[in-house]
């Protein structure tokens, strides 16, 4: 797979998160080998006190056992992956003392939205909201009904969702592609919607566009140094202060993103597609 893709990925912490003093509650990790690619986004619960904590865990967790699963059979068995996650979240959870269903609440609600590429087919999957988009064809998952999406711990104490609608307590396939058929494609959290909402708006204190979310697969900049991810989120999402020395006042011009936004994106690379 590193001779036939290339992947980036970046996040930022949303405006509204950076005005009330929370943290980026998003994770990112991916693994790129010989044999495949796995990459994994979660955003964790933004009411609740510290789900940055269970977002960046349950991403690692969940990227190692499909790894390991990957390297055992060569198949994606999410079922299993869920089940072994679960797990492992509850004697997490568990050891942390206090009520179980508190622990939960505070540390391990997150969504997640993910990509699996073998030898043969690229899968898309996800618990929760998010964005898939894959050769340029965008899939928005959720938004849920009140604004509350499932969460992958739901299934360690008891939720509504488990009565009305337990399908969703389950990952789901959102698209599978032979691989022969993928050019490009990105994962995210449910933030990234709003890159394209922004996109004809200008970089705060700048005359440049935002620009579409397609620029992230289009352009080289990104693959050539993968920090610039994080460098373009900067620069739409940072608040740029503008002294009016008339009035002696300072302006500010907040940033672009109002919720926490975290990406990973691929495409193939250009050789393998015959570009110069």
């Amino acid at each position: 797979m590193k001779n036939l893709f290339e992947i980036a990925s970046g996040t930022t912490a949303g405006k509204d998160h950076r005005f009330s003093g929370k943290n980026n509650q998003d994770a990112v990790y991916s693994r790129i080998t010989d044999d495949f690619i796995v990459g994994v986004v979660c955003d964790g619960c933004g009411s609740s006190k510290h789900s940055e904590v269970g977002a960046k865990i349950g991403c690692r967790l969940i990227l190692q056992a499909v790894a390991d699963q990957l390297h055992r059979s060569g198949q994606l068995q999410l079922k299993r992956v869920q089940n072994d996650i679960l797990a492992e979240l509850y004697v997490i959870a568990k050891s942390m003392g206090d009520s179980l269903s508190e622990v939960v609440t505070d540390y391990f609600l997150f969504t997640t939205v993910g990509v699996v590429i073998s030898d043969s087919v690229a899968s898309f999957f996800s618990l929760g909201d998010g964005i898939i988009i894959v050769n340029g064809e965008i899939t928005q998952i959720g938004p849920f009904p009140n604004n509350e999406p499932p969460y992958l711990a739901y299934g360690i104490v008891h939720s509504s969702l488990q009565d009305t609608s337990p399908e969703l307590l389950q990952f789901q396939i959102n698209r599978h592609i032979p691989i022969g058929e993928l050019n490009s494609f990105l994962i995210g959290s449910d933030g990234a919607v709003d890159i394209n909402r922004v996109s004809n708006r200008t970089l705060p204190g700048k005359t440049e566009l935002v620009g579409l979310i397609s620029q992230f697969w289009e352009s080289d900049r990104f693959f050539n140094n993968p920090d610039n991810v994080n460098r373009r989120f900067r620069l739409i999402n940072e608040d740029h202060m503008r002294p009016n020395w008339e009035t002696r006042r300072v302006f500010t011009e907040s940033g672009l993103l109002s919720d926490d936004t975290t990406i990973l994106v691929g495409r193939r690379k250009r050789q393998e597609k015959g570009e110069v």
